[in-house]
Parts: structure tokens; C-alpha cells; sequence
């Protein structure tokens, strides 16, 4: 059977012809992974020789043909089309299941799950033999079945969205070709690539490359080599690896390296008579070592009535990158700073990230501020202001300095005797908000995060532990006390915000969570798995003090919880048993 003779046999089955142009070669792009010119020729040949006749297309929305009138109006999303398609009798007269869409996450063992956006939508199983092509990432319309199991099972009935066009692996030669095996081992299999498009990379190199063609069996992708990253095991290689697999951008485009050159490097205050003046108040950043960009800075008074009251200064970066403008769009691009134990790839261009936006120490900066009275006896919040202002950050101190002077450290406290009184009122006001924390029944997983010691050459000298020690300690209270109070502000001022949400946990995985400590030999339960209390998870943790399965446990508990999230919504933090977060 040649091309146009399936052609036909796919459109005569699926009744295309019911379906104005695009929507045909759309779909017969799907069915036979095929790219869109390819088969726009074929379609067009077809029609001009009157093998296709088409509906006449309708700009609005598609519309299906009975009996040359025109009935029953679809929506214009393709995708709705083809499941109207495919929710049709099968051979049997058994109407299909349902319907859902999502997207693909593989597993290392070949089965995957199919991730709709409808977050109380469970998550459906997917068969190896049952994926029909589709590979980790793609979004994909499945048909629920029949399963074995409990969980829901389905089987893809269309790729709708290929996730990658490229991928990074490892090239292996054979005698007739050569094969890429992914890094990512979700990815659900190797790519084939002809022995003259490997662009004479060394057998056992890392890669990128180029898929040109998927089948809708197993067969593997084809595909051609588009950059040879070198040999694997080096710093440099493993980077640059990292870098391409998560499409991550190195520099920045022409025109966003111009705007960020008109940013000023300094701040005339002249300019700003309607911000606050905060630059002659002690203010000053505590950041790690390797921090390389400070955006907060702290500050504590006491008043007239003898509250503390904390200042929170965040950098004011929308005052210098404004909305829709090319650094704007950039930054929107990339989402986020990516950190590397040896390379920083930014957000935002080094004049505003290292620079003007950055608080660096004895230079004006612009500020957004959050000033939060405290009452002196019961350390509630009785008060607080939010307020544009400027600030000149006094010192740039390290989480081991501070610490250092609240271990008593005679030689530092001696350097820092101007800064020592208001960190010891900031270290009280810290501990009383940990203490306020914990009675509402905040978790703290104790779960070490791991820190790496590299040399000049990017060689890892030593692995350990990262400290949590009480100036780390110090700085996450403050910023949990700014983040409730300006959700509360926001929210009770009913003005459209983003809020970070972090909510109950699924009753099913607490049951499961439950079940496996009870199996360790630990008396523990909760009152309700479907309406589970913080307090309740907080205080089973803290009774593994001391035990062999302390650290298990915890890890477990984590991967019980749900993910926290960013939402329009103020629905809580769960894990801060924080009602405005």
C-alpha cells in the first residue's frame, strides 16, 4: 500500500472529509508522523484530483456535514474534533471508556503515567505496550480501559504535542549506524542515527540531538547530531549537558544586552522624594559565602513603646525592568536563575542582577519594604507598613559570621560591636516567632541538604552536609513573617496576587504513610487521613528524635506531602500551618 492509498484509507475511516483542510492534514501528520508540508503536498494532490473532498472551511469553527447540511457546531481546538472522533462506537457496538488529555511522564522501567492539569484528576497508568510511540514530555489524548488494577489505565490513542526536538546522550557506534542512549532515562528510548550525521563525534561522547522523525510503535526516533558536547565524566561536559537537556540560555540576546546597558549603576535620590529615605538607618544582607546577588536585607528597632520592629527590604527590580519590555520577556523566558556549583546562569543581565538590583554593601538601592511591629511582652504582630523606600546596606555579612558572634566568638563580636546589639534583638525576635511557629503546628523535616566543595578546576574536594544553624534559622523566620503579611495585606484588600500554596495532603498517600510507620514498629496515627492537621505530621516527627528510623521516615514523609505551588488563590501553607502565605 503506498502513501496516498493509506492516506485515503485513513481518511475513509476516520471520516475526515467531515473536516475542513487543516484539520485533515493535522491529523493525518499525527497518524502517520509525517511533517506538516509533507503531507499539505499529498492532501493537496489528493484534492485537486478530486480523491479528497473536503468540507469547506469555516474560520470560526469546525463544522460537521450530514447529508449536505450543516449540524451540530464544534469547538475549534482540533484536539475536541479529534476526541469527538474518537469517542465513536468501536467494532465491538462498546462505546469508549473516556477521554483525557495530559502530559507523559516515562519511568525508567518503560510504563508511564499519563499527568492531566486537572489537579483532582488521578494520575492515569499507561502500559508499555499501550504508549503507541509516545515518549516522556509529550502531550497526548488517551482512552481509559479496562485494568487490572486499581489505578486508572489507559492507552494513547494520539501524540497531540512531540515535548522534544532535541535530546542529549551518549553515541555509540555500530558496524551500519550509530545510536544515542538519552541521559534522561525516561525518555523511553535510543535514537538512530545514520553514520553520516554524527558530525564525526568520538565513539562514547555526549551529544544534542536533532529528532527528525518519530513512529507511532517502538521503533526508535531518527535523528541527527547537531553538537558534540565532548567526552563524558568532565566537569565542562556534564555542565554543558545539564545546560542543553533543560534548554537553559547561556547568554542573552542582542537587544537585551543593549537595554540592560542604559540601566544606571547608581541611584539619584533626587529622583525618588516619594520613597521612603531609609539609607542612614543600620540595615544589612546575611547570604552565604558563594551568594553572588543579595535581594534582601534586614533591619530591627525598637519603638517608643519598646516593640521591635522588623524591616524586611526586598529590591525593587520592577522599577528597572519594565512590563512587556525585551528584559521583560527575557526573564519571563527563562523563569528563574539556575545555580550550578560553578556557573550562575541568570535571570536577569549582570548589570541588574549583580548590580543596581543587587543590595551590595554602602551603595543606595531601591527597596520594597515590609515593616512589621512586634509586641514586646507576647511578640504578635500588632502592626506593620509596606512601603517603596531606598536603603544602603551597611554590611555584607555571611551565615558564618553571624553565627560566629551568636557562639560568642570574642575576636568577631570585638569586629562587628556596632551590629552586635541589633542581632541579638533580632536573634530574640527569631527564636519567639520559631516558638509562635511551632505551637501552630509548623513541620520541620530534618532532612540535610548536601553542600559541595570544588576547586578552581570544578574538581569536587569534599561532600557534606549544609548547616542550618541558627543565623539560617534567623533569616527564614523573617521571611515567612514578610511573606504573611503581605498575602494577608493583599488578600483582605481583595487586589489580584500570586500566592505560594501549600495544601493538605492526599488522604490515600497519608493512609499509606501511616501504614508504613505503624510497619516499623511506631505507635502513630492521625485523626482523619483525609483532613490531616499540621500539628499532627509535626508531631510524629518530632517523636523519631533519637531513633535508627528518624531519617527514613522524614524522607517519606516529604514525598507524602503535596507539592508546594504558586496560585491566584490563598489557600494556606500546610507545611508553615500558615493560613496567609
Amino acid at each position: 500500500m503506498d502513501i496516498e492509498e493509506k492516506i485515503l484509507l485513513q481518511v475513509r475511516t476516520n471520516n475526515l472529509e467531515n473536516y475542513d483542510v487543516d484539520f485533515i492534514i493535522a491529523q493525518l501528520c499525527v497518524l502517520n508522523n509525517r511533517p506538516f508540508e509533507e503531507m499539505k503536498q499529498k492532501v493537496d494532490n489528493m484534492i485537486d484530483n478530486g480523491q479528497i473532498v473536503p468540507h469547506e472551511q469555516d474560520n470560526t469553527k469546525y463544522t460537521m456535514k450530514t447529508d449536505n447540511k450543516v449540524h451540530s457546531p464544534y469547538t475549534n481546538d482540533n484536539e475536541q474534533v479529534a476526541y469527538d472522533i474518537l469517542s465513536r462506537k468501536d467494532k465491538r457496538g462498546k462505546r469508549r471508556r473516556g477521554k483525557l488529555v495530559g502530559k507523559l511522564q516515562g519511568t525508567s522501567k518503560g510504563y508511564a503515567f499519563l499527568v492531566v492539569e486537572d489537579p483532582n484528576q488521578p494520575d492515569v497508568y499507561i502500559n508499555e505496550r499501550n504508549l503507541r510511540g509516545a515518549l516522556n514530555g509529550d502531550t497526548v489524548s488517551v482512552e481509559l480501559i479496562d485494568g487490572k488494577g486499581r489505578r486508572e489505565e489507559g492507552k494513547v490513542v494520539q501524540v497531540l504535542e512531540r515535548a522534544n526536538d532535541s535530546i542529549v546522550g551518549k553515541i555509540t557506534y555500530t558496524k551500519k549506524n550509530a545510536i544515542v542512549t538519552p541521559d534522561d532515562v525516561k525518555f523511553g528510548t535510543d535514537i538512530f542515527i545514520p553514520l553520516n550525521k554524527t558530525l564525526n563525534a568520538h565513539n562514547g561522547d555526549k551529544v544534542v540531538v536533532a529528532i527528525d522523525r518519530y513512529y507511532p510503535t517502538k521503533k526508535s526516533p531518527d535523528g541527527r547530531v547537531i553538537e558534540v558536547l565532548g567526552a563524558p565524566n568532565k566537569i565542562e561536559t556534564e555542565v554543558l549537558a545539564l545546560v542543553r537537556s533543560y534548554h537553559l540560555y547561556e547568554t542573552f540576546p542582542s537587544k537585551v544586552a543593549e537595554a540592560a546597558k542604559s540601566v544606571p549603576d547608581s541611584i539619584d535620590k533626587s529622583k525618588y522624594k516619594d520613597r521612603l529615605d531609609y539609607t542612614n538607618e543600620m540595615t544589612f544582607t546575611i547570604d552565604g559565602e558563594d551568594t553572588r546577588d543579595m535581594d534582601d536585607a534586614i533591619s530591627l528597632t525598637i519603638n517608643e513603646k519598646g516593640n521591635y520592629v522588623l524591616g524586611v527590604h526586598i529590591a525593587d527590580v520592577g522599577e528597572y525592568v519594565g512590563r512587556n519590555s525585551v528584559i521583560d520577556r527575557e526573564a519571563f523566558k527563562r523563569g528563574t536563575s539556575v545555580y550550578f556549583p560553578n556557573l550562575v546562569l541568570p535571570m536577569l543581565p549582570r548589570e541588574l542582577s549583580n548590580g543596581i538590583c543587587s543590595l551590595n554593601e554602602r551603595v543606595d538601592r531601591l527597596t520594597l519594604s515590609v515593616f512589621i511591629e512586634y509586641d514586646k511582652h507576647s511578640f504578635n504582630r500588632v502592626d506593620y507598613k509596606i512601603t517603596e523606600s531606598i536603603i544602603n546596606s551597611k554590611k555584607r555579612y555571611t551565615y558564618t559570621e553571624v553565627q560566629k558572634i551568636f557562639d560568642g566568638d570574642a575576636k568577631t563580636i570585638e569586629n562587628n560591636s556596632q551590629f552586635v546589639p541589633m542581632l541579638e534583638n533580632m536573634r530574640v525576635l527569631a527564636s519567639k516567632l520559631a516558638e509562635q511557629r511551632h505551637k501552630r503546628g509548623a513541620i520541620e523535616f530534618d532532612i540535610p541538604e548536601v553542600q559541595i566543595n570544588l576547586n578552581d578546576l570544578g574538581d569536587v574536594l569534599e561532600v557534606y552536609p549544609r548547616e542550618n544553624n541558627e543565623s539560617h534559622r534567623l533569616i527564614e523566620s523573617f521571611m515567612v513573617a514578610a511573606n504573611e503579611a503581605i498575602a494577608e495585606h493583599f488578600l483582605k484588600a481583595k487586589v489580584p496576587f500570586v500566592y505560594r500554596i501549600h495544601e493538605t495532603p492526599d488522604g490515600e498517600k497519608m493512609k499509606s504513610l501511616m501504614q508504613f510507620i505503624n510497619g516499623l514498629g511506631i505507635d502513630a496515627k492521625v485523626g482523619n487521613v483525609e483532613d490531616v492537621q499540621p500539628a499532627e505530621v509535626q508531631e510524629i516527627i518530632e517523636n523519631l528524635e533519637g531513633t535508627d528510623y528518624k531519617y527514613v521516615v522524614n524522607r517519606v514523609a516529604l514525598r507524602s506531602m503535596r507539592k508546594a505551588k504558586y496560585s491566584p488563590e490563598c489557600l494556606g501553607h500546610f507545611g508553615l500551618a500558615s493560613t496567609y502565605y
